[in-house]
């Protein structure tokens, strides 16, 4: 049986709250390799227009939109064809990582087995804050999956607040 996920108004509420969070952090201006200042345009990204990196047969396919200071993602897209199970990993031990579903119905769930009826089903629009090194497993059940994933160091204090908000 599927636990069903908080209402939409929750999940809004969570993620303005996660972005709160997140402000003091990101910042208006960066330097490039050169130490130059760099300012980015914004930009409108199609999703449908997307060059995705292939990752295996079990992890989808990649689109990095971020990297942080020592060139290792720290924003990217994640596109898993219907079927596609993700095996039980940890992320980065001492990243939390922030996911925003933005296409299609992601099965989340948590520990070092795959359990389909201990799954949380998450739309389009719903966010997960997954804890620093939590053992976890996702599938594209039902379509094509497109997540987002924001790698950051919130602490638990952070993590504490983004959870009470839901």
């Amino acid at each position: 049986m599927h636990r069903p996920v908080r209402s939409l108004f929750t999940t809004a509420v969570v993620a303005a709250g996660v972005a709160l969070l997140m402000l003091p952090v990101l910042p208006a201006r960066s330097a490039g390799p050169d130490g130059a200042e760099v300012r980015a345009s914004a930009r409108t990204l199609d999703l449908g227009a997307i060059a995705w990196q292939p990752r295996g047969e079990h992890f989808g396919a990649v689109a990095p939109l971020a990297l942080d200071a020592d060139g290792e993602p720290a924003v990217m897209l994640r596109r898993f064809e219907r079927g596609t199970v993700v095996p039980p990993h940890g992320g980065p031990a001492e990243r939390a990582v922030v996911l925003t579903v933005l296409r299609g119905t992601l099965s989340y769930g948590e520990g070092t087995r795959v359990d389909p009826a201990a799954e949380r089903r998450v739309g389009a629009g719903g966010v997960l804050v997954v804890p620093a090194g939590r053992i976890h497993w996702v599938a594209a059940r039902e379509s094509e999956v497109i997540v987002q994933l924001v790698m950051t160091r919130l602490d638990r204090r952070h993590l504490q607040a983004a959870s009470s908000l839901g």
